[in-house]
């Protein structure tokens, strides 16, 4: 049941979102999209691994803190890394800055 319910909620939904243009045109929906099938993948291989190894070894697992925090370093390393290349690298093409609603001046209240 979980195995049917990862296939179809975190993998064949999201790729028939992509093949959408109401998806592919709005990069808010593809950003979630994008969420939600990394979310399937993480939850394919934790299901794969924790399965098999229960399976096989007949015993159960759960993480120590170390592997937890392994896990947390690797994805930050990516998110900087990503962040670095899209600073750096022109990955984006390159907009006039926009004021911020947070910056924005408002006529004073009343």
């Amino acid at each position: 049941l979980y195995f049917w319910f990862e296939i179809v909620l975190l993998v064949v939904i999201p790729v028939a979102a992509f093949m959408s243009k109401r998806v592919l045109n709005n990069p808010l929906y593809l950003y979630w999209t994008a969420i939600i099938e990394i979310m399937g993948l993480i939850t394919n291989r934790i299901n794969v691994s924790i399965t098999s190894m229960e399976f096989t070894n007949h015993a159960n697992y759960v993480p120590k803190w170390p592997e937890l925090m392994l896990t947390t370093a690797v994805v930050a390393a990516g998110v900087v890394a990503f962040r670095y290349a899209v600073l750096y690298l022109d990955v984006f093409p390159r907009r006039a800055k926009r004021e911020s609603w947070l910056t924005a001046s408002t006529p004073a209240q009343a």
